[in-house]
This record gives structure tokens, sequence and C-alpha cells, in this order.
């Protein structure tokens, strides 16, 4: 069984406050809250090849049965209520003199359901618009096991195919900026998890507790960095980069001193939520927005993030046991019986 890493929560926790504030009003220049989203890319690159590799290395095959089952009930429930949650809220918006949320909601719902956000039209507004992410890191999912799996032997080879994939997809895109941060953020974890699986001798230096500490100071500096030389990408690349080594030795050493900030029990518990969280914060936002403006408040943002986080915790928390675990708890169940673990054995 995989053993799990309470840091990574504990990261995940701080990087969904970060995009909190990416979505908050009158939030200052000086915090820029788009690099959450490049860290959670990074995460997810590494997490899904490391250990699809690792289970690969013992004599066994990749069970993308098994992988595909897992990883539908980990998302599609919580997401598909989300695209409902959304659906009441145009209504109600609709009701209450504002048609065009409706409208918008309907034009972007055809790429929310399919997981294809980062491609909607301007008529479908900013509905739901943080599901680009999603749309970028599902077809992440879909597509790199299938690879390794046909390529096991040569990982190596199957990022090439993947990088010429990625760069058919970016031309595509004329090089839109949500095309290039996802898919060269998961790349970076992606190609540091194939690296160290091919170079075991690194995994030593990844277990040196300074090297967490020297990544989290290059994060550091990269953000410095962004505010005093802003340019398009370069830096959400850049903590891309470094939040994969980060991540890499967060795996590696869970008793150096950054793994232990992160692993602190209330970081590491929120860092739980942070699927629901990501997928509801916006909704949250909006709500407290129209709650301090029928209160007559001064909204500031610090008044919106001290009642928003919160909220979206508690929110989250809600959906967390009633929908989120549950679900996943079946789809390790179903993933486990006999008719998604014939001919294969490995544990995804």
């Amino acid at each position: 069984m995989v053993k799990y890493r309470n840091a990574l929560d504990g990261l995940r926790a701080i990087c969904i406050i970060f995009t909190i504030f990416n979505h908050i009003s009158f939030v200052p220049s000086y915090i820029d809250g788009s690099f959450g989203v490049d860290i959670f890319f990074a995460l997810s690159g590494w997490l899904i090849t490391w250990l699809l590799l690792r289970d690969s290395s013992q004599d066994q095959k990749i069970n993308l049965k098994s992988f595909y089952i897992r990883r539908f009930f980990r998302i599609v429930p919580l997401y598909a209520f989300t695209i409902f949650i959304y659906f009441c809220a145009s209504e109600l918006l609709a009701r209450i003199g504002q048609p065009e949320k409706q409208h918008e909601f309907f034009n972007a719902l055809p790429y929310i359901a399919s997981f294809n956000s980062e491609f909607r039209p301007v008529e479908a507004g900013n509905s739901f618009l943080h599901a680009w992410t999603l749309g970028i890191e599902e077809k992440f999912y879909i597509i790199w096991p299938c690879i390794l799996f046909f390529l096991l032997k040569k990982p190596l080879w199957a990022f090439t195919i993947s990088a010429l994939i990625i760069g058919g997809l970016l031309f595509a895109s004329n090089g839109e900026s949500f095309f290039v941060r996802g898919y060269f953020g998961l790349a970076f974890g992606a190609l540091l998890a194939i690296i160290v699986k091919n170079k075991p001798h690194l995994i030593d230096i990844f277990k040196k507790s300074e090297i967490a500490s020297i990544c989290v100071g290059l994060m550091v500096l990269t953000y410095i960095a962004s505010l005093i030389f802003p340019m398009v990408n370069i830096w959400n690349l850049a903590m891309s980069f470094c939040g994969a080594g980060l991540v890499a030795s967060l795996w590696f050493n869970e008793d150096s001193p950054t793994s232990r900030i992160l692993s602190f029990s209330p970081l590491a518990w929120a860092g739980k939520l942070t699927f629901a969280i990501y997928l509801t914060h916006v909704l949250v936002l909006n709500a407290v927005e129209i709650g301090i403006d029928k209160l007559g408040l001064e909204n500031s943002m610090m008044l919106e993030f001290t009642l928003a986080y919160p909220l979206s915790i508690a929110f989250a928390y809600i959906l967390h046991i009633t929908i989120e675990k549950p679900c996943i708890t079946m789809g390790r169940k179903i993933a486990s019986g006999p008719i998604f673990q014939a001919g294969f054995s490995p544990r995804i």
C-alpha cells in the first residue's frame, strides 16, 4: 500500500489559500494567487507518475482498469454535483434579475460537463471558469497512464511521445496560457518522477533535509521576482519546476523541518478538503460578496477572506463526508474486485 504523506496535504492546504486569494476582490498587486494551481500541477504530475512506475517495477503491469475506476469515483461524482450547484445558482440569479448568468451557464455547460472548460468560448463567461484546471488534469489522467502502459520499459520514450502530444495541443491553442502552465506543470512533475525512478541514487539526494528548504527558498525568490519583473507564464512555470522538487523531497523525507511544518495536523486536515474547496470556493466567495453588499458593509480583501475561507472549509467538509469520501471508498472497493483485478496485480 502507498504510505500516506501528511506533508503533501499540508502543501495542498497552502496552495488552495493562494487560489482563493486569486479569486477575491480588492487583492493588492503583491498577492498573486495564480501560483497555487502551478504547484498543484507539479504535484499531480509527480504523484501519478511515481505510483504508476513504482508498481510496475515489481514485475507487475499497470492496472489501467483499476486506475481509471479510482480516478472516476475520486473526481466525477463531486464534480458533477458542483455543476448542479452552479445550475441552481444560475437559476436563482436569473430570478433576481441577472438572466445573463443563466445564459452563460448553459453556454459553458457542454465544455464543463465534458472536462473541456479550457476550450470554452467567450460567450460562456466566468461560470465555473476555474474548471479549466480539471480539464487539463483529466486529459493527463486518461492519456499519460496509457502511454506508460504501452511503453513501460521505456518511460523516457513515453515522455517524448507525451511531449509531442503536448506540443500539438499548444500549437492548436496558439500558446494559450492555460495550456502552457497546465501541461508544462504536469510535465515537470512527471519527468522528475521518471528521472528519479531511472536514477535511484537521486533518492538519497532528495532525502536530504536541506533540499526541501532550498526548493522553498527558490519558490519564494520566484514569487518575489514575479512581482519585480512581471512576465507572462515564465514565473508560473518556474514555480511548477521548483514545486516538483519540493514534492519529491516531501515524498522521500518525512522528517525534514519543511515536511514537519506541512504535516501540522490542522493544515493536513484542511488539505484533505482541497478538491471540494477548489470546486466550490468561487460560489462561496460570490455568496459572501452578496451578503456583504446586502448588509451594507464596506468590502475588503481581509473581510472577504475572513468570511469566505472558513465557510469554504465548512461547505467542503459537508461535501467530503456526504459525497467525496463515500464515493472514493466505493471506487476503491469496485477497483479491488475480481472483475477489475483479473490479469493485473498492482495497486494504483
